[in-house]
């Protein structure tokens, strides 16, 4: 395949090393990166968290103390359909075999994130033959990229276990972002509903109680208490997704359980404390005479960055030097690798990267180089001010 821009190889490359999650093995990616980092002097470590999960870290030491984090992750989402098909539900065509057209570069994990990925790589790179040349960087530049993502977020917890976020004075996250910069990210609240009644006769439900029925009036309630929190200045409006619902056993006898998975992203941690009041409040009353109970099944707190800080500010300066225009100052709806990499406190982050955030978990993915070059540019200009002043 000719690629006729920059990006283009680095990112084909890491298309065609496959890295669904699930099943979830990042280690044969993980390895080719750290050749490609061998390959320019500068040597990595592998991460697992276990067999075959491997997060990797590569670290150029600076002057003084402190470290400025590039993140990424490893693993994409699954294909979809049978994973066996040359082109799973969805596809043209293999999604590990690269595909060009015009400026798009096509491929699973194109935008989501490889693309990113590459990004990543190709500045950190620059930064190590600089040091090469000039001496060390003013603080540290840190790479990790992280197993597991899009499922547990387990490689971030195993970096963060290892101590490699603990001299972090800034960190940059490139999920695709379609190349703004974005200061802050909603809360992930999953959880799971759980309704137990009394079996019956289809032919006489009266004498049963119904979970089903009982799952379906809590979720229309739950819904109107979600739309009814108030809306945070960045963050926007709380939403909800109803991920699954399982429900009875037969057609013909009245189902005695039920259990719904819902995935909220929350502006604030008030939120969640409101969300939690009507989840026990309103199941409670769906299910009676029946029971109810909930568990959560992952929560990741909402993140906002200081718009002051030094390191955001030289971001945008470099956005504005290579764009013409400031920064819009948005959030991203969805949830990342950063409250897992810090879990509390409030560190100064923002994320960046190349690709455009619908295209992510979609058949046909794509990326275009030309706007890849465009905030590979941007990153550069603003590691070669941070860490070169």
């Amino acid at each position: 395949m000719a690629v006729r821009r920059r990006g283009g190889e680095l990112i084909s490359s890491l298309v065609a090393i496959p890295s669904p999650n699930p099943p979830g093995d990042e280690r044969p990616l993980a390895a080719w990166i750290a050749a490609w980092l061998d390959r320019r002097g500068i040597p990595s470590a592998l991460l697992d968290y276990a067999p075959g999960r491997s997060s990797l870290t590569a670290t150029i030491p600076g002057r003084e103390g402190g470290a400025l984090l590039l993140c990424g992750h490893l693993d994409t989402v699954s294909p979809g359909g049978d994973s066996g098909a040359a082109s799973p539900k969805g596809w043209q065509a293999d999604p590990y075999l690269p595909r060009l057209v015009g400026d798009r570069l096509f491929g699973l994990g194109a935008t989501d994130m490889k693309g990113g990925v590459a990004m990543l790589l190709e500045a950190f790179a620059a930064v190590a033959e600089r040091a090469r040349r000039e001496g060390p960087p003013r603080c540290s530049l840190r790479l990790l990229l992280s197993a597991d993502e899009e499922d547990g977020y387990r490689g971030a917890e195993a970096m963060t276990k290892a101590g490699l976020v603990e001299d972090a004075l800034f960190t940059l996250i490139a999920e695709p972002t379609a190349g703004q910069v974005l200061v802050g990210e909603r809360g992930e609240f999953w959880l799971r509903a759980s309704f137990f009644g009394k079996e019956a006769h289809g032919s006489t439900p009266a004498e049963g109680i119904n979970a089903v029925m009982a799952c379906a009036r809590f979720l229309l309630e739950i819904q109107s208490k979600v739309e009814e929190l108030p809306s945070t200045s960045l963050l926007g409006k709380a939403t909800l997704n109803v991920g699954r619902i399982e429900g009875g056993r037969q057609v013909n006898i009245v189902p005695d359980r039920a259990k719904a998975e819902l995935d909220i992203r929350l502006g604030s941690e008030e939120a969640k404390a409101s969300i939690i009041a009507a989840l026990e409040e309103e199941g409670s009353k769906a299910a009676a005479p029946g029971r109810f109970s909930w568990e959560t099944i992952s929560y990741k707190r909402p993140m906002v960055t200081l718009l002051e800080n030094p390191f955001l500010q030289m971001l945008a300066g470099a956005y504005t030097l290579v764009r013409g225009e400031r920064p819009l100052w948005e959030a991203a709806t969805y949830c990342t690798d950063l409250p897992t990499l810090f879990p509390t406190g409030s560190p100064a982050f923002a994320l960046f990267g190349p690709g455009d955030i619908a295209q992510a978990h979609q058949p046909e993915e794509w990326i275009d180089l030309r706007l890849w070059e465009r905030d590979a540019g941007v990153l550069e200009r603003f590691l070669a001010n941070a860490l070169f002043p």
